[in-house]
């Protein structure tokens, strides 16, 4: 196995080694306003503002699933096609990805990460870190559902209506919310009727075309 020199994550091969320390060499120069992740290339950031924005414009035109990059539309086409360009050099096992090969790999090399409580070894970093919990206890993913329902204890209502006063427990609440107290500073021109938001307004003159 080949450790990075930087964050000592493991590979099996120079090349493999040698192209994730591209990570760490690179300046992230593009950074989402959103998240604060930051990315080497411009096409990365776009990307990844898709994915906030629910933006999938690549479709596989066999079972009409949808991407938010070209790559990974083109790798699930593999799915469909059966096509395996990624042969084990080992083993004749043959994969759709170079990722996916690189871990079956590791099954001849052995596994590069062992837990040192219980000795179980893993081939993925990820999978280790998730099990070591096991033995500290350590729960770090809060329910969101829970969180909710305990505001109905509390009486907490951190959403408010940027309109009226008016308070909810959740965003899709406060999202639902139509205000009436507000100004109706957005007037009809055929009928007067007055609306709070301009999106409103135009929703409603749909009646009149």
């Amino acid at each position: 196995m080949y450790a990075c020199k930087t964050c000592n994550e493991t590979f099996p091969s120079v090349g493999a080694r040698r192209t994730h320390a591209l990570v760490h060499k690179a300046a992230r120069r593009f950074t989402c306003d959103r998240c604060n992740k930051s990315y080497k290339h411009k096409v990365s950031l776009r990307d990844h503002t898709r994915a906030h924005d629910a933006v999938k414009p690549y479709k596989c035109g066999v079972c009409g699933k949808d991407f938010v990059r070209k790559i990974d539309c083109e790798v699930h086409k593999r799915v469909h096609t059966g096509d395996r360009p990624y042969k084990c050099v080992t083993c004749d096992m043959r994969f759709s990805t170079s990722g996916h090969r690189a871990l079956h790999h590791l099954k001849h090399t052995g596994k590069p990460y062992k837990c040192s409580v219980c000795d179980k070894d893993f081939v993925r970093k990820r999978d280790y870190e998730i099990h070591t919990r096991v033995h500290t206890g350590e729960r770090p993913f809060k329910c969101v559902a829970c969180e909710v329902h305990h505001r109905i204890h509390t009486g907490e209502k951190p959403y408010s209506c940027q309109m009226c006063d008016a308070t909810f427990a959740t965003f899709g609440r406060r999202q639902s919310h139509k205000c009436t107290t507000a100004q109706r500073e957005y007037e009809c021109t055929y009928c007067f009727a007055g609306f709070s938001l301009q999106s409103d307004m135009d929703i409603h003159m749909d009646v009149h075309l």
